[in-house]
């Protein structure tokens, strides 16, 4: 029994040994554990706040920066600049520019005149190197054709300036005419003159929009008139005349535009669409932008 003892006792106290080593790493584990649990509801009370926060956002009003493009039949906004600011640039080789409305100051022709429907016409056209064309009321049209659909024409529309609080209205690309189509009206005039010019107050204090500069070429053009006075001519508000016209020395024609003024430009096939976007200036400070039928992209 004296040899059993110790041995017992031995065994005993390496158990004791066992158990003492294996609660202290239990509970080590068990302390690692609660600090893991812990940081682990932190976290998900963070993630918890940040998607409340994104949440409540999506009803909250303000100013969002994006990026995309958008696909639209047509465009409205007012420039919104201090300055006059270039908005078409650089459209070279256009087949026709139709532009109506009242102008200040008259556009000045030089070169060499005719017409093929009036005999009596023609022999005042014959002695004249210089045309007159006033546009003194809100219907008054002046349209530029290339003559016997030529494939490509001199006329170039260089720039068109527009000013402040000035409003583009109904812009947009007919795909059937390729022709762009916009109307430019000042903020202090209602929409509406757009599509009725006849109801503008003619003694109306006038209101500069923007001026236009075109390049004439040395191409005869074909030259349609409407509502308009010829001093030269003895015409005054005649209903429509057709001349044709061959300008001298590659003439610029600068026409100061007022509210309300309508222009439609046929213009020519690109064979890279990329030039096309050349046309417009960019970074125009605009506000009260419009869409009609538009879908993202």
């Amino acid at each position: 029994m004296t040899t059993i003892l110790p041995q017992i006792y031995k065994f005993d106290a390496s158990m004791a040994n066992i158990f003492d080593r294996f609660k202290e790493k239990f509970d080590n584990w068990y302390g690692s554990l609660t600090t893991i649990r812990t940081i682990d509801k932190f976290f998900a009370i963070f993630l918890l706040t940040i998607w409340i926060i994104i949440l409540v956002s999506y009803f909250i009003p303000g100013n969002y920066i994006f990026e995309g493009n958008l696909i639209i039949e047509s465009l409205n906004f007012t420039y919104n600049g201090n300055d006059d600011k270039l908005f078409l640039q650089k459209i070279e080789a256009i087949k026709s520019i139709n532009f109506q409305g009242k102008l200040e100051q008259p556009i000045a022709l030089s070169g060499t005149f005719s017409t093929d429907n009036d005999p009596e016409l023609q022999n005042k056209l014959a002695n004249i190197d210089t045309l007159t064309v006033e546009l003194p009321f809100p219907e008054s049209r002046f349209i530029i054709n290339q003559k016997n659909n030529l494939e490509t024409t001199q006329v170039s529309l260089i720039e068109l300036r527009i000013e402040p609080e000035t409003n583009i209205n109904q812009l947009n690309y007919n795909n059937t005419n390729n022709s762009l189509e916009f109307c430019l009206h000042s903020i202090k005039h209602s929409s509406e003159y757009c599509e009725f010019p006849e109801n503008i107050d003619n003694y109306e204090l006038p209101v500069n929009i923007g001026q236009l500069r075109l390049e004439l070429g040395q191409d005869t053009l074909e030259i349609q008139l409407g509502q308009i006075n010829i001093p030269e001519l003895n015409l005054n508000r005649t209903e429509e005349i057709t001349l044709q016209f061959t300008p001298n020395n590659n003439d610029t024609i600068n026409i100061n535009l007022l509210s309300s003024h309508q222009l439609f430009i046929t213009l020519p096939k690109e064979k890279d669409e990329n030039n096309a976007i050349t046309w417009f200036r960019k970074d125009i400070d605009v506000k009260n932008v419009q869409f009609s039928r538009y879908k993202t992209t």
